[in-house]
């Protein structure tokens, strides 16, 4: 057998690229919630301050939306050890219909005045606000 391809070469591989995939789940991991706070302080607390401009419909389609991403966040750290890819996905799925409604009704309510467009690229994953990069989620 050739030096560097026994049993123990492809078991030190394997540990190397779990090892490798798990930081990556854990930066994403941690980029999601770091997002799901920056959504939460910045477009949605501030949509309490206008409650009742809102409709009931809005109202409870922001709330349901921000349960949907709370609970998935509650859920993933719970079980982190368990918790795989497609969990991240879902929630970032959450926070990206979380985030376009947040930020779209603030822009509706004149929250912020300089919010003209707020759209989602999925090729990039991105959330683009007035044209610049607002949030990763891929």
């Amino acid at each position: 057998m050739a030096h560097g391809y026994g049993i123990c070469s492809f078991a030190w591989r394997d540990m190397e690229r779990e090892r490798a995939r798990a930081i990556r789940f854990h930066d994403r991991w941690h980029d999601l919630v770091a997002i799901y706070g920056h959504i939460n302080k910045t477009f949605f607390e501030p949509l309490a301050e206008i409650e009742h401009l809102l409709t009931p419909s809005e109202l409870a389609k922001l709330i349901e939306l921000m349960t949907g991403a709370t609970e998935w966040i509650r859920a993933i750290d719970a079980n982190i050890t368990d918790a795989r890819q497609n969990n991240l996905t879902r929630l970032a799925t959450s926070l990206k219909l979380l985030a376009l409604k947040s930020i779209s009704t603030c822009k509706k309510y004149g929250v912020y005045s300089d919010i003209e467009t707020v759209e989602y690229s999925p090729q990039r994953k991105m959330i683009v606000v007035n044209g610049g990069d607002l949030y990763f989620l891929g």
